[in-house]
């Protein structure tokens, strides 16, 4: 299943013409049953161990400054605000991790517990780090049986973060540390290391092979891409480049943004207006871009960011959480749902591509995307249609490709009845960045 997910889901505009040709495509061909998850996967495990979508948020409860003395207080209440917003993994938590699984067991929830070698930054020293894989292998083994009996760790995560593959070193410890991890754990939870947002398809290749998850910064805003959010599409495309590149089984996760870096012009009240819509863009259009889970970086209240921002993002994100993880649990759509190609996306008004130049990730000349992507997902009885734009001028499209006279598309995001596609196709009106979705399912006479 992991390789069907990795067929192409991003489709440019059709020729005209295309979607009337296809007016009279069979209703019992088009809504063929799709795949649902799998009733032998436990609903309590982290995909691909279980049924569950991880969606999570690095340094909840977390204070401003590390070096601040922890307030319990806080970190109960954020906690437990948390648990009430529909999230059900916590971490990674930094600072916080000594007290992690005892955190997770008081607020009913599961944890992304760390392991920690040595200091954070380990192999950024001026002089390269010395290690002996026997005795990393041996620290690790030892750490991980004692925590690997809590049933309150869902994933692993590993520090030091950000190893580059150039050095021998680094790459010497991040084999004996996935190898004692995996041998320690007998109930094989997922492992993740994090890679830089820079990070491209070639470094992220030697890294792909001795993790579970392979996910980079995904942080639009601290990179400089504000105006070119299809930068996201690039980056998960990088992260599933890689793991073909490396022939490895991790899953690609989606790694965005909740801060802004000090160093950078204060966010303006436009700019923390916007911070919903943004959080939706650069989250959906990763899922159709491959992305199996979400982990957001961060929770902590740094003074950088404002209040009402902090409050802004939080909102968003666990209100597409909630869409992700409860009801419909949208997130099983895309961790287990077939990619289908039938149903055609054609741009009829406002700009049909957006571009992206990126130096610093290999994209030296403009690259040129579709404005509007989208995913064609089939899951059990119903296809499911998500549409995002990534242009910042309204887009209309014509969705076409549908069997004449035989679908009821639903909207899922907005508060708008479920309509008849009399004619096969249907026109939808994109405000900059927005992302819509449709359940398609089949009209009885």
């Amino acid at each position: 299943m992991m390789k069907a997910w990795f067929l192409p889901l991003l489709c440019v505009a059709l020729w005209p013409g295309v979607a009337s040709a296809q007016l009279g495509s069979d209703p019992a061909v088009f809504f063929k049953p799709g795949p649902t998850a799998p009733a032998a996967l436990p609903a309590d495990r982290l995909y691909p161990g279980g049924t569950q979508m991880l969606f999570s948020f690095f340094s909840v409860g977390g204070a401003p400054d590390e070096k601040r003395p922890v307030d319990d207080a806080y970190v109960s209440q954020s906690l437990e605000r948390y648990r009430k917003s529909g999230l059900r993994v916590v971490g990674p938590q930094y600072e916080l991790n000594s007290r992690l699984l005892e955190d997770a067991r008081k607020h009913g929830l599961k944890a992304f517990y760390t392991i920690r070698y040595g200091r954070d930054r380990l192999f950024h020293d001026k002089e390269p780090a010395v290690i002996d894989p026997v005795e990393v292998y041996d620290t690790i083994s030892k750490e991980v049986k004692a925590a690997a009996g809590n049933e309150e760790i869902a994933a692993w995560y590993l520090q030091p973060e950000e190893l580059r593959p150039w050095r021998k070193n680094e790459m010497a410890f991040l084999e004996a540390a996935s190898k004692a991890i995996r041998e320690a754990d007998p109930q094989k939870r997922p492992l993740w290391l994090y890679d830089p947002a820079h990070a491209n398809s070639k470094r992220m290749a030697s890294i792909a092979p001795f993790v579970d998850y392979l996910g980079k910064g995904l942080y639009t805003n601290y990179a400089g891409k504000k105006e070119e959010r299809v930068w996201v599409r690039w980056s998960m495309e990088e992260e599933r480049e890689a793991i073909r590149l490396a022939n490895a089984s991790a899953v690609p996760l989606a790694v965005p943004e909740m801060y802004h870096d000090k160093r950078h012009t204060p966010l303006t009240p436009e700019e923390i207006a916007a911070l919903p819509t943004w959080v939706r863009h650069d989250v959906y259009l990763s899922l159709i871009s491959g992305a199996k889970g979400v982990v957001v970086f961060s929770m902590r209240q740094r003074p950088s960011l404002p209040p009402e921002a902090w409050e802004a993002y939080y909102t968003a994100y666990t209100g597409v959480a909630r869409e992700l993880l409860e009801g419909r649990e949208l997130g099983k759509v895309f961790l287990f749902g077939e990619p289908r190609s039938g149903v055609s996306v054609e741009v009829v008004e406002g700009p049909a591509t957006v571009s992206l130049l990126y130096p610093s990730g290999g994209v030296k000349e403009p690259r040129q995307y579709p404005s509007v992507a989208h995913a064609d997902i089939a899951y059990g009885a119903d296809r499911y249609l998500f549409l995002v734009n990534s242009a910042a001028q309204p887009v209309e499209v014509a969705v076409g490709g549908l069997p004449y006279a035989a679908v009821e598309a639903e909207p899922l995001f907005h508060k708008e009845a479920a309509f008849p596609v009399g004619e096969g196709e249907f026109t939808v009106a994109l405000a900059p960045l927005e992302v819509r979705a449709y359940r398609l399912s089949r009209r009885t006479p």
